[in-house]
């Protein structure tokens, strides 16, 4: 009776103690985000490790510029990282890819005198810093990433290249161009930008490195990639760690199909959503596990538009798929494997003791199995496998725990029948 009493406080500790450090690999394993626009077509991007509060925004188009025109946005950026993923035709005069007011502040461009990309920063005391890099190559996509840490520039693309920096930069300027250079509050148009430009990236932090295409979302100055275009105010969306910028497009310029890719902004909403950004109004969302098993699938009707793009579509995090419970460490996952070692010890509890608990075993056994094969339902990948030999090895131990109950009892019974009887009157 002892033991019975056991086991049925072990049955509560399952129940109530799920075992808080395991989590299925498939949850560890990220997920899928398969985006169908409007006009049908179709994009997958992933796998992707995302949390709540996170922003995804896709991008589509680069913005190519023949010296026509340039983006202006009315934004004062402390610039600590500047980056811009670009590809020149050729290098005119100067050609700036972007630019806070040169005689003020700072400029990210192609010099004319040697054909590298340079960052060229001022002090609180008008005196101009220039980190230069290798050579600018006509035709080639470079990522071109400057950083002003508190002793010095540093600027990274082809190669890299440093200078020595006082740490008291000028106060900003309240405009930034892109695609030009600004000169006391002048725009110079013989050093606008000839070739492409498919993001610029402006942080408050050093050290940021936007080339995964992922930002985190404190600190973020600007991002703009050019597929966010509104063409009835001719304006483009930037984000920002405050929401939402509009930049103008002054001149002309033309957008062309690229490499599609994802923006993932970490942490841009204290909340537990992921925000859905830039989706063209009516596409279809849909969330995939990691072996393309559905999570979630939302259509995109909703939300604060711009030019045809949800600026922000709110979706619960993490997804309440099919799978979610499982792949969330859930509850009845992590008591499936408390069961099934309880069941591996049931054969063994069924021989010690008597027949109450060795059934009692067995229906541990029994619990076990079905909640093993429960996940194996559930689940995918390796998870799938380790939840099948799980539940079969259960299903032994159950066989196995009854037989044994059995033959004990039925062992305990024989040896009562062969017993020797005496008689009452035997003086």
């Amino acid at each position: 009776m002892r033991l019975y009493h056991l086991l049925c406080g072990l049955l509560a500790l399952a129940l109530v103690a799920p075992l808080p450090g395991w989590t299925p690999a498939s949850a560890q394993a990220g997920v899928y985000l398969e985006l169908t626009l409007p006009d049908g077509s179709s994009y997958r991007f992933g796998p992707l490790i995302l949390e709540g509060g996170d922003l995804v925004a896709p991008g589509f188009y680069r913005l190519v510029l023949d010296g026509s025109g340039y983006v202006e946005f009315n934004i004062t950026p402390t610039a600590d990282t500047v980056a811009a993923l670009v590809r020149p035709y050729k290098t005119p005069d100067w050609n700036a890819i972007a630019s806070n007011d040169e005689a003020l502040s700072w400029r990210l461009y192609v010099s004319q005198v040697s054909d590298a990309y340079e960052f060229m920063r001022r002090d609180n005391t008008s005196n101009a810093y220039v980190a230069s890099d290798g050579i600018a190559r006509d035709g080639e996509l470079t990522w071109v990433i400057a950083y002003t840490y508190s002793d010095r520039l540093e600027i990274h693309a082809s190669t890299s290249g440093s200078a020595s920096w006082p740490g008291s930069p000028a106060s900003p300027a309240s405009r930034v161009l892109i695609g030009s250079n600004m000169f006391n509050g002048t725009e110079q148009s013989a050093q606008r930008w000839v070739g492409e430009i498919w993001a610029v990236v402006i942080h408050m932090t050093p050290g940021v490195d936007p080339r995964g295409y992922e930002v985190p979302g404190h600190g973020l100055e600007l991002l703009f990639d050019p597929t966010w275009y509104d063409p009835e105010s001719n304006r483009f969306i930037g984000i920002t760690v405050g929401g939402f910028v509009y930049g103008s497009l002054v001149g002309s310029a033309t957008l062309e199909a690229s490499e599609p890719r994802l923006w993932v902004v970490r942490g841009a909403y204290h909340d537990s959503y992921l925000h859905l950004s830039m989706v063209p109004y009516g596409s279809r969302v849909r969330i995939l596990d990691s072996s393309g098993g559905a999570l979630a699938e939302y259509t995109v009707v909703t939300g604060n538009m711009t030019g045809g793009l949800v600026l922000d579509y709110p979706v619960p995090w993490p997804p309440p798929g099919p799978s979610q419970p499982r792949g969330s460490g859930g509850a009845l996952s992590h008591l499936a494997v408390v069961m099934a070692l309880l069941a591996l010890a049931s054969p063994a509890i069924a021989w010690y003791s008597g027949l109450v608990g060795g059934l009692t075993a067995g229906l541990a056994a029994g619990v076990s199995t079905w909640l093993a094969l429960r996940e194996y339902s559930l689940s995918s990948g390796v998870d799938r496998d380790v939840w099948l030999g799980l539940g079969l090895l259960s299903a032994l131990m159950l066989v196995l725990s009854f037989s044994v109950a059995v033959l004990k009892a039925m062992s305990a019974y024989t040896r009562r029948l062969r017993a020797p009887r005496f008689p009452d009157d035997i003086p």
